[in-house]
């Protein structure tokens, strides 16, 4: 199992149950105290959040940000 595996496996214990919303602050924190290897965990879970149907302004106010800037941020530039 990789880094990020290891990590996404933690937010999973430690939330098991919750809510998605639960699952970004957790991989949030856990992120802040692991970077810069642990780079890839809040995006996992913001990209599983938008694949659930979650709004940029969900995603957003989870993060505790505007959802302009949590969509910045997260969406991938588009290809060159």
């Amino acid at each position: 199992m990789g880094a990020l595996d290891d990590l996404i496996a933690e937010v999973e214990r430690h939330c098991a149950g919750r809510d998605w919303a639960e699952r970004l602050t957790v991989a949030r924190e856990i992120e802040s105290r692991v970077r810069p290897w642990g780079g890839g965990l809040l995006a996992h879970y913001v990209n599983r959040a938008r694949r659930d149907a979650r709004s940029w302004a969900e995603i957003g106010a989870a993060l505790g940000i505007p959802p302009a800037v949590a969509r910045s941020r997260h969406t991938p530039p588009p290809p060159a």
